[in-house]
């Protein structure tokens, strides 16, 4: 007799090594269930929700599990052939689990919420994948190798990399916020500096000469921090908090600080040069000796400031940007744009 739980609602069910062939449980809902081993060949699994199952060894195929919620769900040993439906995101984390991915081109795939614990992801291009756990299932990458791993420009918000291992991996421009490290992550010092960063803070912190370039620091609080001489080249600063910091000497060369807060912030002698400050606060900021050479300063505000001893040439201005009272930033050789 074929199995039906249409639309049952059964949390933690225990199915494991169980024969459900052929029996239909669209609809169903079976978070954490354990299905290990079971039998599930020819099964109706369309909409159900697997969120955290355990589906270890289960054989599945012919299996119909479109539209199935699998964040978070074991699919190491599952069997699956060319007649299981299942979406496409799933199908790629079943093959990564089970083949692994060491090498492979990954670049913009969806593995978020995805159960990729101790993976091999040596060397693989991630570049701009979205990796991100959730609240309910964080995409796990515990014990995962991702030495020499592209991780540029990829999302590992709230991903548990606990015991990963990240030597050498590019992390140009990843998201790191509420990422889980732990004592045996093992993580370049550059990345590790930027994972504290984004995620405890750095307010009035000595990061005087410390290299972030091409880090991910959108939204973080660096208010009052010694910045001196930093590398902050192609770094990701929108909406930062940087009021009062010192960034004197630093190289922020094509950063973007979009919506920044640069209240009286020290900028001596920093390297700004095609920098985005569109609808940065730079008031009261000290520009003396820095360069802003080709910066965009479309409605950004420089009230209060001293632009006369700052480089400007080329620098993009508009209708809204506001300067001191009398400065002209024509003479200085900014050029204006259309709103």
């Amino acid at each position: 007799m074929r199995v039906n739980l249409i639309n049952a609602v059964l949390y933690g069910v225990n199915l494991s090594d169980a024969d459900l062939r052929g029996g239909n449980l669209s609809g169903a809902n079976l978070p954490s269930a354990d299905m290990r081993g079971a039998d599930m060949r020819g099964v109706n699994l369309r909409g159900a929700n697997l969120l955290g199952a355990n589906l270890s060894g289960a054989n599945l195929r012919e299996a119909d599990m479109l539209g199935v919620n699998l964040r978070g769900a074991n699919l190491r040993g599952a069997k699956l052939d060319e007649k299981t439906q299942i979406d496409d995101k799933w199908r790629l984390v079943w093959e990564v689990v089970n083949q692994g991915a060491a090498g492979r081109d990954l670049r913009g795939a969806d593995l978020s919420d995805a159960d990729l614990s101790r993976v091999n992801l040596s060397d693989t291009d991630l570049s701009d994948t979205d990796l991100r756990g959730a609240d309910l299932s964080d995409t796990d990458l515990r014990g995962a190798d991702l030495s020499d791993a592209n991780l540029s420009g990829a999302d590992l918000s709230f991903a548990d990399l606990s015991g990963a291992d990240l030597i050498g991996a590019n992390l140009r421009g990843a998201n790191l916020l509420g990422a889980e490290l732990d004592e045996k992550t093992q993580i370049d010092d550059k990345w590790q500096l930027v994972w504290e960063i984004v995620n405890q803070g750095a307010a009035g912190r000595d990061l005087s000469g410390a290299d972030l370039g091409g880090a991910y620091l959108s939204r973080v609080n660096l208010s009052g921090a010694d910045l001196r001489k930093a590398n902050l080249t192609w770094a990701d600063l929108v909406n930062a908090n940087l009021n009062g910091a010192n960034l004197g000497g630093a190289d922020l060369l094509k950063a973007d600080l979009l919506e920044a807060d640069l209240i009286e912030a020290d900028l001596r002698g920093a390297n700004l040069r095609e920098t985005d400050l569109i609808l940065a606060d730079l008031s009261r900021a000290n520009l003396h000796g820095a360069n802003l050479r080709g910066a965009d300063l479309s409605f950004a505000n420089l009230s209060g400031t001293n632009p006369s001893g700052a480089d400007l040439r080329g620098a993009q201005y508009n209708g809204k940007t506001k300067w001191p009272n009398g400065y002209n930033p024509q003479k200085a050789g900014c050029v204006f744009v259309e709103d």
